[in-house]
């Protein structure tokens, strides 16, 4: 019998995640779930049921007593030394297609950070997005334990026609490679179209700039008033959508994941280190 169980996830830290589940859902699913949620890599993550681990394929009605409707389960993080996993093409598409997206193509690929086209697997006829990939490499693991932070308020934060949201942000399974994924702007950012603009002489329409202003202050507005700044607001992380009529900010928290990283990614700061504060140029 298939029936709906509440669970009540609690981590070394004492926080807590509750999620309603399918009972035939697998321990794996769910470690897949607190990988979304709280950012702990699959592989690093420990299931515990009244101090007894779960194994990866044992689903949650295995778990429960009778009818029971609740479940309370502990999550421990491994502090097991993993291999180091390089970024490449290869490793980023892998990884995603085990999250249920297909690779249409590569955007864009830096010693950084790689961005692909994507689309999710299981329908045909869905929305495409933008997924990229973020070497954490050399990010220590108390900046770690921020990154997991922040990604957090990420996730909380409310949908705004002026803000691109996350669709997903997880990690591969040894931590090493962030993944984020976001909607496709089909107006690609503005730094596109100022580049198109230059190329043919001719300047943006005024009113048009004005509206744009006017929606990049109103996304603006939405972020301040929750406590988060956009740290790195340069025309590549405004995206154009619906025909150019409406501007997006994007990257969002991407400045303070590569102030983390120890490696310069001088390729991504050829055109928004003019915009960078002196904090992060400094880290």
């Amino acid at each position: 019998m298939v029936f709906a169980i509440h669970i009540i996830l609690q981590n070394d830290s004492g926080e807590i995640l509750e999620l309603d589940l399918d009972s035939q859902t697998t321990v794996f699913e769910v470690k897949c779930q607190i990988a979304r949620l709280w950012y702990i890599p699959c592989s690093r993550q420990q299931v515990s049921l009244d101090g007894s681990d779960l194994s990866e394929d044992l689903p949650l009605a295995a778990c429960c007593d009778g009818d029971c409707e609740t479940l309370r389960l502990h999550v421990a993080e491994t502090c097991e030394v993993m291999a180091k996993r390089v970024l490449t093409e290869d490793a980023a598409r892998d990884t995603l297609h085990e999250w249920g997206f297909a690779v249409m193509r590569t955007v864009k690929n830096t010693h950084r950070s790689i961005a692909f086209h994507v689309r999710e697997t299981l329908c045909a006829n869905a929305e495409t997005f933008v997924a990229k990939a973020t070497s954490l490499i050399d990010v220590d693991e108390a900046d770690r334990v921020n990154l997991r932070k922040e990604i957090g308020v990420l996730h909380r934060l409310a949908v705004h026609p002026n803000i691109v949201e996350y669709r997903e942000i997880f990690p591969d399974d040894t931590g090493d490679i962030l993944f984020s994924v976001t909607p496709y702007a089909d107006g690609g950012n503005l730094l596109g179209v100022i580049a198109e603009s230059r190329k043919m002489c001719r300047a943006v329409a005024e009113p048009v700039a004005l509206t744009w202003i006017g929606q990049m202050l109103a996304g603006l507005q939405h972020l301040h008033c929750r406590g988060v700044v956009a740290c790195d607001l340069n025309p590549s992380n405004l995206f154009l959508c619906d025909g150019l009529r409406r501007i997006r900010i994007g990257g969002i928290g991407v400045a303070r994941i590569h102030s983390m990283c120890r490696t310069f990614d001088g390729a991504a700061a050829d055109h928004s280190s003019p915009y960078m504060s002196p904090e992060l140029l400094r880290n």
